[in-house]
């Protein structure tokens, strides 16, 4: 059933590149902004044939051997799973942004840390993440990166993870500490009355 599922996945994106190219290619004659719209449509397709798997799609769209279309399709990439996957955390990196608004400055801050915690905190990672973002939402977002107060709220969030992890180990963990305490009780239960003793 699955190798079927597979077998349509891989057609329909054959279906799509070929497509895609086509409408695409003959839309730049239109300009880019136009070029943009189709590509929006074109995007929420592939989405919707690969089931929203990221990396299948990304990897569908750099197979394109055309420039022009690759580009277009990149610029509005993120921008159409976001909006499609519903993440409401990394809409706000597609807005733009009063950084002096404190609020809206920490939740956009929030977002970027979101993406960078998944790349281990890597901004070189992150800036290659970025990629498929809007040009001028991802200008943005590589300006945030280097500004003084992103770089002190993910000090913050860094050092409170840290200390989470302390005190919230994982289960396992927790097991071996409880069992570690227990044993030095019974010990010191044990010692303490000879000592006493003697």
């Amino acid at each position: 059933m699955n190798n079927q599922k597979s077998i349509q996945s891989d057609e329909g994106i054959k279906k799509w590149l070929s497509s895609s190219l086509v409408s695409l290619s003959a839309s730049m004659v239109f300009g880019r902004v136009s070029a943009g719209e189709i590509a929006k449509v074109h995007l929420k397709e592939l989405f919707s044939i690969v089931e929203n798997d990221y990396d299948i799609a990304l990897q569908t769209v750099y197979s394109i051997q055309d420039f022009s279309v690759k580009r277009v399709l990149l610029e509005h990439f993120r921008h159409c799973f976001i909006l499609i996957s519903g993440d409401a955390d990394f809409k706000i990196l597609l807005e733009k942004i009063d950084f002096s608004q404190r609020q809206k400055a920490l939740e956009y801050d929030r977002a970027l840390l979101k993406i960078t915690k998944g790349n281990g905190y890597n901004e070189l990672d992150l800036t290659t993440k970025l990629v498929s973002l809007p040009i001028t939402s991802k200008r943005a977002a590589l300006n945030r990166l280097n500004h003084p107060d992103f770089k002190r709220h993910k000090k913050v969030h860094v050092r409170a993870e840290k200390i989470h992890a302390i005190f919230q180990p994982s289960k396992t963990e927790n097991l071996v500490k409880w069992w570690h305490w227990l044993l030095i009780i019974i010990a010191l239960s044990i010692i303490i009355p000879k000592l006493a003793f003697n």
